[in-house]
């Protein structure tokens, strides 16, 4: 459970960071791990605000997209793990209402594409609702 949530959680992040939606997530995520501190808090924007500012440089690789994600999913799995468990279950409950929007629609409606081998020209399309993922060839 944790390890999941706090892959959702980074996953959402780096989708959202400096959209029109990373401004009340940020703010929520600093509010969290701050855990009522407003020292821990402006510590937690802080970083947060460094992480979105490195995220929308065009010239970013996606693997370096990956270590960033990878980075806030182990940072999210350290501070739920140092919750007790009753405050962990609400701080999971809290952040699965977060990230719902940047889910996987797979997830979510059991469709979607993994794990395939295409050999010839290829057009796979998933989504949900009005969100929608297009991938054209191999490449893609």
């Amino acid at each position: 459970m944790v390890d999941d949530v706090a892959g959702q959680v980074a996953a959402a992040m780096v989708q959202a960071a400096g959209s029109d939606a990373w401004a009340a997530m940020r703010d929520r995520i600093a509010r969290l791990l701050g855990r009522g501190d407003a020292g821990r808090e402006r510590a937690e924007l802080e970083r947060l605000d460094r992480t979105t500012s490195e995220l929308e440089d065009p010239e970013l690789s996606e693997e370096e997209r990956t270590l960033f994600r990878q980075t806030w999913q182990a940072r999210f799995r350290r501070f739920l793990e140092g919750l007790d468990e009753s405050e962990r279950g609400r701080v999971v409950a809290e952040l699965r209402v977060l990230v719902e929007p940047y889910g996987e629609p797979a997830r979510r409606d059991g469709g979607g594409v993994r794990n395939n081998t295409f050999s010839g020209p290829t057009a796979v399309q998933t989504g949900t609702g009005n969100q929608q993922t297009n991938h054209f060839g191999s490449g893609a």
